[in-house]
């Protein structure tokens, strides 16, 4: 069981160690300063974070009745239809995130 925990730990290190392969091979080349963005650089932030005990899931009911209403009265395709939803829905949690930032 040890070994296990060992090796999940190591392999747990290989993104960031490709990341710092990434970047000294930049530097190498005398590309460390310039304005490309490295492959998996993106700051730490709730969605590409790895999950945590502490995530949450929220779940919406839509009858296939209504998405096909919307789907009608817009031209839209369905998919259209779910990812603008899901748009609405993330910018709401996102402008509800912002809101508490802001007065705290």
């Amino acid at each position: 069981m040890k070994t296990v925990t060992q090796a999940s730990k190591q392999i747990s290190l290989l993104p960031s160690m490709f990341r710092l392969g990434t970047k000294l091979a930049m530097k190498a080349v005398n590309l460390g300063h310039s304005d490309l963005t490295l492959p998996f650089s993106a700051p730490k932030t709730p969605f590409n974070a790895s999950p945590q005990r502490n995530r949450a899931l929220s779940l919406g009911d839509f009858s296939i009745k209504q998405i096909k209403h919307l789907r009608a009265i817009t031209g839209a395709s369905m998919n259209d239809v779910l990812y603008t939803v899901s748009d609405i829905a993330l910018n709401r949690y996102l402008n509800d995130r912002l809101c508490h930032y802001v007065n705290h």
